[in-house]
């Protein structure tokens, strides 16, 4: 008996019709038509699977921060979205939130060099590319939901006091990277040991850099300078986390997947906390349905809040919304010690 396999009638794409893509920076029309036709094809299979109602257009540029710089946010005093950009991590694409008529959306950016692949199945950096057009194109249906759960807060609200200006993004981006790689995953699945490399190699560095930039500010005194940038090198590897966590969530696999990340978190400080968070962030995805409001993610600020505890930053909100700091005299952080400095 001969058996047939019935054809699958795939879903409809949900990315809008009249997408606007724009290619920068190419040395001629034709490759740059070419480069923009091949990213909006490949975005609009995925939208078949991957929610891309809120998509607003899409900006493919050989000069990335140029790219990024492009955006028309839809907003007065709008800041231009930073890549990443470290000896570990350098980005390379970006949802950029922005407002149009008043609705939330958003705006991918993604830099050429990273997107030509996709122009050659045979080339070894073609399943690379699809990761990231994927992972961006995650984070447009998680905006949708956050901004239909909590309508108005998306750009549009106002933090109270410095508190919440520093803690709650930090614990945004770990939902919104988690939800990303857990939606996009099934577009991702041999991607799994970048996201583990990712992880050891900031937390291999986290931990000094956040006592470089303490030791700095027992010279400098600014407080909003020792946070951000002592914040930065801690939480990172929370974000790291967050990515390696909704990809194997989404694949349904678990650590025995990243053998690397899994020995590092046994004997890491950040092992209690791991454990913290991938509880909170699998919680969080369980009852995204019934979501009530921002509160949600208060675990996860909390996370946050451990965090620079763990490398001597000790936070404690007060009533006015602003915070306490105590940032106590420990091994390592006085000035003198240590090669590194801020």
């Amino acid at each position: 008996m001969t058996v047939v396999d019935e054809p699958v009638e795939l879903p409809p794409e949900t990315a809008p019709a009249d997408l606007p893509i724009t290619a920068r920076g190419f040395s001629s029309v034709e490759e740059a038509e070419r480069v923009a036709y091949t990213v909006g094809y490949t975005v609009r299979l995925i939208s078949r699977l991957i929610d891309l109602e809120r998509l607003a257009g899409i900006t493919i540029a050989t000069d990335y921060t140029d790219g990024l710089a492009s955006v028309d946010r839809g907003y007065p005093n709008a800041k231009t979205p930073t890549a990443t950009s470290s000896s570990e991590i350098v980005g390379a694409a970006m949802s950029v939130n922005v407002l149009r008529d008043g609705v939330v959306k958003a705006h991918l950016v993604f830099a050429a060099d990273m997107m030509l692949p996709l122009l050659d199945s045979n080339s070894p950096y073609t399943a690379l590319a699809l990761s990231l057009v994927a992972h961006e194109c995650g984070h447009v249906a998680d905006l949708k939901h956050r901004d239909e759960k909590f309508p108005g807060t998306i750009l549009q609200n106002k933090y109270n006091g410095y508190y919440q200006q520093m803690i709650y993004p930090l614990a945004d981006i770990l939902w919104e990277e988690y939800a990303a790689c857990r939606i996009s995953a099934v577009f991702s699945d041999k991607e799994t040991p970048r996201f583990e490399e990712s992880l050891v190699s900031v937390s291999g560095v986290a931990q000094e850099r956040s006592k470089a930039a303490i030791r700095a500010y027992r010279l400098h005194g600014n407080l909003n300078r020792v946070l951000a940038k002592a914040g930065n090198a801690l939480c990172e590897p929370l974000r790291m986390m967050a990515y390696l966590r909704g990809q194997l969530d989404g694949l349904g696999q678990d650590l025995d997947q990243a053998p690397a990340a899994r020995t590092l978190l046994a004997c890491s400080a950040y092992g209690a906390i791991s454990d913290q968070l991938t509880l909170a962030l699998r919680d969080l995805w369980e009852r995204r349905a019934g979501w009530a409001s921002p509160a949600e993610f208060e675990p996860l600020r909390k996370l946050c809040v451990d965090t620079f505890a763990l490398g001597g930053i000790f936070l404690t909100p007060a009533p006015d919304g602003n915070v306490y700091v105590h940032i106590p005299f420990t091994p390592g952080t006085m000035p003198g010690e240590g090669a590194a400095r801020e």
